[in-house]
């Protein structure tokens, strides 16, 4: 259940975190669609009541032809009321008056364009009842439109039912045209043929023609039972091979004469399969092979026999002869479906030799007539047609019929302002939702101290919140400062020690109070020695380390340290500006000039054990000085003479001064602050660092809104205070 709580909690986190965004969205949205709302003039609908008796029969092939639609539908009448001719007649007959006004400017698109859109066509409870409407601002216009409406529609329908009709019946004469010229063409055809030929008896011919026609159909009958033997007869023989092979006694292949007389056989056979091609079933020849068949035969039996011992099976022997016998009677059938078809074919053949043009003339006659009789066939068919399109066209209506006509409305339909502006609300709310999450998805900016484990795999020694400017009575701060500046006046170096050294002015604040655990904090990250140097940085500029090393050391001053701020960013000094003080002579003053020493460029500060050494003046080579040996000697002097000494470096991935120095020190604190650094510059800072071996103490979260939840525990930032007039604790 635990992670399920930290997953709803991270969503409620961000939505407080991005509520500006949220809020943004949703009061622009909700303005937006109030003002649409409140402003939305009234609308009056006029409507009418029809019904549509739509036929249920299917259309004619030549209707589909025309038309392309089995039955009319509901959508045919739709499609007219969408049309943009309906529209325009609308226009037409409900402006008509305005239209032909000399003072008036309305044109005819300009009619159109104030139909488009408010003609509707809608299905009533009743099966065939609908509903036709017209809407406007005006009340008088929306029942002139709807009264225009509903007297062009059935108008409108029957001119395209009577359209359809008389396309129809253009389309069929059109084919009946057609048709009949090609039946003159071919009736001049057959009056040609026969003008051609002459003089020709054409009964006696179709009697020819008809005895032709008996030869044709008798020689398929003697081709088709001729294949029907075919195949009865190769199964026979199949059959008949097999038995002769079991009756071959076995241990006795080598038998000469036996394999002699088997091969006369196969070869008689074969012989006998190609005289039946050639000859006819009673020619000498074939009747020889016969003859000869039936005695080798007798003779593989015989021997079959002999080799047997005369033990044949008696079973076996007579399926063998009576298969031998069906073989012998399928060929004298087959033979004689061979005799008949062969007859007929010839016969076939001499007629045609005798009758060469009674037959071909007979023929092409027929055809030619045939091409007639189907030409007039085809024009009587089609004149029929055109009589029942012509009758159907004369007759036919859309079947529209007005049950209830438009009256004028009195009353604007029912506004829906409160639904507009709880749908602008709706809508506002989610787009505010859905950019605060776009927001929080592109955005790579360090919120929490999960990101900052996750990310860089280190602890956050603390968290501090935004600093507010204005020290009151009670010892708290007002108004946001966190900005890295000078004091009072920037521009005055000797202006006093800036109040954003909040530890100092405001002890018992709470923002104090979380710089005195970071303190803490980091006192036990070492707890094999005492922490004596600390190195702060940060990924980039202005995340709050200078604001955070001079805070931080004014706590382990309050201890009774001896503590030294050493502002060793010598491109961009600041802790001489926060101390009101000048900055040179300072740490380059002292690295650069031989005659210096330590003591002569420390100052002291007006918070008790806190010294500093400032920036110094500008150098064209910072990082030459701070890697020098001059440094690391300077660093054990100040060790040796200070409790705790803490380095102001500039941020460690803009340049290597930082990078430098943190192999001197005993650690680095690493500076992020929140809503602002991104996260993978803070990788590549630590990753920096741990390239060189530096030790990382943690790091310090810093600028945090406390007036925000954040972290995955949705936990509110608490904590105490002690009043100025009491030391009763109060909660922020």
């Amino acid at each position: 259940m635990q992670p399920q709580e930290t997953k709803y909690q991270d969503y409620v986190d961000l939505l407080f975190r991005r509520k500006g965004v949220i809020i943004t969205a949703f009061l622009v949205v909700l303005g937006v669609t109030t003002y649409f709302a409140l402003t939305k003039p009234n609308v009056y609908r006029s409507s009418s009541e029809i019904l549509i008796d739509i036929p249920e029969m299917q259309a004619t092939p030549w209707e589909m032809a025309i038309s392309g639609r089995k039955v009319r539908s509901i959508d045919f009448y739709r499609a007219i009321l969408q049309s943009h001719m309906f529209l325009r007649a609308i226009a037409l007959e409900a402006y008509s008056e305005e239209l032909q006004s000399e003072t008036s400017n309305l044109t005819t698109e300009g009619a159109f364009g104030r139909v488009l859109g408010k003609i509707s066509f809608d299905a009533q409870r009743h099966e065939g009842f609908y509903s036709l409407s017209a809407v406007a601002n005006d009340p008088d216009e929306a029942y002139d439109l709807a009264k225009a409406a509903v007297e062009l529609f059935p108008a409108q329908c029957d001119d395209l039912v009577r359209k359809d009709s008389q396309q129809l019946v253009a389309y069929i004469t059109q084919q009946i045209e057609v048709i009949s010229e090609q039946l003159g063409q071919a009736a001049h055809e057959v009056e040609q043929f026969k003008s051609e030929i002459g003089d020709i008896r054409v009964e006696e011919n179709e009697a020819v023609v008809t005895e032709l026609a008996g030869y044709r159909s008798l020689m398929r009958a003697a081709s088709n039972q001729k294949t029907t033997m075919e195949g009865k007869l190769a199964s026979a023989r199949g059959r008949y091979r097999e038995l002769d092979r079991q009756m071959r006694p076995r241990g006795i292949t080598g038998n000469s004469k036996l394999n002699q007389l088997q091969n006369e056989l196969l070869t008689i056979d074969n012989e006998l399969d190609r005289l039946k091609l050639l000859r006819e079933p009673d020619d000498p020849e074939v009747k020889q092979f016969r003859i000869d068949r039936e005695k080798i035969a007798r003779q593989i039996l015989a021997e079959t026999k002999s080799n047997r011992g005369g033990t044949l099976n008696p079973t076996l022997v007579g399926g063998w002869q009576e298969l031998g016998a069906q073989v012998a009677s399928l060929e004298t059938q087959w033979n004689d479906f061979q005799s008949q078809e062969n007859y007929y074919r010839s016969k076939i053949r001499q007629f045609q030799r005798n009758n060469p043009k009674v037959f071909q003339q007979t023929v092409e006659l027929h055809r030619l007539q045939r091409v007639v009789d189907t030409r007039n066939k085809a024009i009587n068919f089609l004149v029929e047609e055109r009589e029942k399109a012509c009758i159907k066209g004369a007759t036919e209506t859309a079947g529209i019929k007005m049950i209830d006509p438009p009256k004028r409305p009195i009353a604007p339909l029912p506004s829906r302002t409160k639904t507009y502006i709880l749908f602008g609300a709706v809508i506002g709310l989610l787009l505010g939702i859905g950019a605060a999450y776009s927001l929080e998805y592109f955005d790579n900016s360090i919120r929490t101290s999960e990101e900052v484990q996750r990310y860089t795999d280190l602890s956050v020694l603390g968290t501090i919140p935004q600093i507010r400017m204005g020290v009151k009575a009670s010892g708290t701060y007002a108004g946001n400062v966190f900005g890295i500046g000078g004091a009072s006046n920037p521009g005055d170096e000797s202006s006093g020690i800036s109040e954003k050294i909040i530890t100092h002015f405001a002890p018992k604040d709470p923002i104090s109070e979380a710089y005195r655990s970071l303190r803490t904090n980091m006192q036990f990250t070492r707890l094999d020695r005492t922490l004596r140097s600390i190195l702060v940085t940060s990924a980039g500029p202005k995340e709050g380390k200078s604001l955070t090393v001079i805070n931080l050391a004014t706590t382990f001053a309050q201890m009774g340290e001896k503590t030294l701020v050493v502002d060793a960013d010598m491109r961009r000094p600041t802790q001489h500006y926060l101390f009101g003080m000048e900055r040179d002579p300072g740490l380059t003053t002292l690295l650069s000039r031989k005659d210096l020493t330590l003591k002569d460029v420390v100052r002291s500060t007006e918070v008790e054990n806190l010294f500093t050494i400032p920036g110094g003046g500008s150098v064209p080579n910072p990082a030459e000085l701070l890697g020098s040996q001059k440094m690391n000697a300077l660093i054990t002097e100040m060790m040796e003479e200070y409790g705790v000494v803490l380095f102001d470096t500039p941020p460690v991935v803009a340049v290597t001064d930082a990078a430098l120095l943190s192999r001197q020190v005993d650690g680095v604190l690493l500076v992020c602050r929140w809503g602002q650094t991104d996260r993978h510059l803070l990788i590549h800072a630590v990753d920096l660092l741990r390239k060189i071996g530096s030790h990382i103490f943690g790091v310090i979260l810093n600028n945090i809104d406390v007036y925000h939840r954040y972290g995955s525990y949705g936990h509110y930032y608490h904590y105490y205070y002690y009043t100025s007039d009491s030391h009763t604790t109060s909660r922020v």
